[in-house]
């Protein structure tokens, strides 16, 4: 069932470095296809749910993680359209736990602030559709909780209850805040996601590429060297949002540093392939487009904004199996092959039965998480190009 009825944007053509061929691109249509093709093919009425199977796969449901519900919800959220908001919100509720947090899976114990971190942000975006208190009141005790999960050597704990201090979590739980306070002027929310960042820029920042490390364990202060995208997004949307708010150009340099460094086309540049486009998965790039569009357009840095767009149009051109629906296009056969015959080089394809329905190659899987992920980096395109 469709249901949308979104703002369209003026075609654009536009090259890709290198070997990428043009193609025109519409980031306005690519949302609103993304999401008409997720809920027809994940939400389920009978459960009132999304489900976490592809039911051309598998026949049985199954309810997501919390995490990638936050992800397809916001990207609803954004679209404006209250009754599909409603219905998710109501499911959302369904994982919140006696104490507050938002439960990692449907009836289970575990929690995660970077989980949580996401659903303020959801919840945010919701009551700009709804204007009902009660998602604001439930973004501010999330916060709150969040807060309260500053460790003692500093950082954000990742698993509320254990020791790792993940860099995803300190830097989603400034962006937490600083999305908070527009709603209600706090500057201990302003002052909290500058405490975040400043660990962060002190602790776990490789000075090289200014790329954040994942994170340490509170005990043995052993440091995870591995780096993703992710993080470098919503410190660039973070220190976007400071800028906005205090003025200080500090936070605005720090932005542009790493939006530069993220946009490279260097070799030492881990985020891009050779031919530009960002190489991380597509279930997690959203947030480093996230992270740019927030500098385009609260920091006014326009000088992305091209960049930003050839971006989205790597995923629309590469990552896209049919109409509405995406995958990684390293992970599947038909994708990679099309990749190898554009750009005539490798996509480092390998066959893995999970990508597929019953192991077979003709068959991709598609997945809710990538879907919700693939629609917020168009509404991102979109957002900055309108």
């Amino acid at each position: 069932m469709h249901f949308l009825s979104l703002f369209l944007v003026l075609n654009t053509a536009f090259c890709f470095p290198l070997q990428i061929r043009t193609n025109s691109f519409n980031a306005g249509d690519a949302y609103k296809s993304v999401l008409n093709s997720t809920w027809d093919l994940f939400w389920n009425e009978d459960h009132q749910a999304f489900n976490l199977n592809d039911p051309n796969c598998n026949s049985n449901f199954s309810n997501t993680a919390v995490w990638d519900l936050a992800v397809v919800g916001k990207a609803f959220f954004d679209s404006g359209d209250a009754n599909t908001t409603q219905k998710i919100l109501t499911e959302l509720y369904k994982y919140q736990s006696p104490s507050g947090w938002f439960n990692a899976q449907l009836n289970q114990g575990e929690s995660y602030t970077d989980d949580n971190a996401q659903i303020v942000w959801a919840l945010l975006a919701a009551y700009d559709v709804t204007k009902d208190d009660k998602y604001l009141t439930s973004a501010e005790h999330l916060v709150d909780l969040i807060q309260g999960q500053w460790s003692s050597i500093g950082g954000i704990i990742w698993q509320t209850g254990k020791t790792y201090v993940a860099s995803i979590s300190t830097t989603e739980a400034a962006l937490a805040a600083v999305r908070l306070y527009k709603y209600n002027q706090d500057q201990k929310l302003l002052d909290f996601a500058e405490q975040c960042l400043a660990w962060m820029e002190a602790k776990l920042t490789n000075p090289s590429d200014g790329f954040y490390y994942d994170g340490l364990d509170e005990n043995s202060g052993n440091i995870n060297k591995g780096k993703l995208s992710y993080t470098v997004g919503t410190a660039i949307s973070s220190y976007a949002y400071l800028h906005k708010f205090t003025n200080n150009d500090t936070y605005l340099d720090l932005a542009n540093k790493k939006a530069t460094a993220a946009l490279a086309t260097n070799s030492s540049n881990i985020f891009m392939n050779s031919d530009g486009g960002w190489n991380n998965s597509l279930k997690y790039v959203h947030l480093l487009f996230a992270g740019i569009a927030d500098l385009i357009e609260i920091g006014s840095q326009s000088q992305y904004s091209q960049k930003l767009v050839d971006q989205g149009n790597f995923v629309y051109q590469f990552d896209q199996l049919s109409e509405g629906d995406y995958a990684d296009y390293n992970s599947v056969k038909t994708l990679a092959d099309h990749y190898t015959s554009v750009t005539g080089k490798s996509s480092g394809y390998s066959y893995s039965a999970s990508v597929y329905c019953n192991g077979t190659e003709s068959e991709p899987q598609r997945s809710v998480l990538n879907q919700g992920s693939a629609a917020q980096v168009f509404y991102q395109v979109n957002r900055i190009s309108s």
